[in-house]
């Protein structure tokens, strides 16, 4: 498939905690939402929020959460926060966070926190790094790289402990640099 036409823009939408709370947005919904606002080429992936769609050029990134976010709000009653990039910027994340790769860290352990806003570059200057250890994140433009090398399943480094170091009126959505790779090639 080739991309977006010139007149359309390419963008991935990442909801944020779609499966937790008793909350379930099925993928179907989600694409059926994308549909009703107009969008074309509407892909989903995997079951944790995830959607690829070609909106009108003049929509932009931040107009494309807001459009999608208010959409599902209605939908299911309850606040949902998206955060959106292009595929491109997907690609520069999953570059970025590979670079930060240690020898020794495992396929699951690197992912990245998509933030809304870019945090601010010293948030983790204070960091009570001890008591996330062996755990480490890094603050670039506009995501975090999160480094898990024991797995991300029992840290201590939780969404709740990066957003206190980030600001916890942010949107936070964290993907693994896999799941980051192959939204970036859908």
């Amino acid at each position: 498939m080739t991309g977006p036409k010139q007149d359309r823009a390419r963008h991935v939408a990442l909801l944020r905690a779609v499966n937790v709370g008793g909350l379930k947005v099925a993928m179907a919904d989600l694409a059926a939402v994308c549909d009703e606002l107009g969008w074309t080429e509407v892909q989903t992936y995997a079951n944790s929020g995830n959607v690829r769609v070609d909106t009108p050029a003049a929509l932009e990134a931040g107009d494309v959460a807001d459009q999608l976010g208010a959409a599902l709000s209605a939908r299911y009653n309850r606040d949902l926060r998206v955060v959106v990039r292009s595929q491109d910027q997907l690609a520069d994340a999953a570059a970025r966070c590979d670079a930060h790769r240690h020898p020794t860290d495992g396929p699951k352990a690197l992912h990245v926190g998509f933030c809304d806003s870019p945090p601010p570059p010293d948030a983790f200057e204070h960091a009570d790094w001890d008591r996330v250890a062996p755990d480490r994140a890094e603050v670039s433009g506009r995501e975090l790289l999160l480094r898990y090398p024991d797995g991300m399943g029992r840290s201590k480094m939780t969404v709740q402990w990066l957003l206190r170091h980030i600001g916890r009126d942010r949107i936070l959505t964290v993907r693994s640099i896999a799941m980051v790779r192959t939204l970036s090639e859908l």
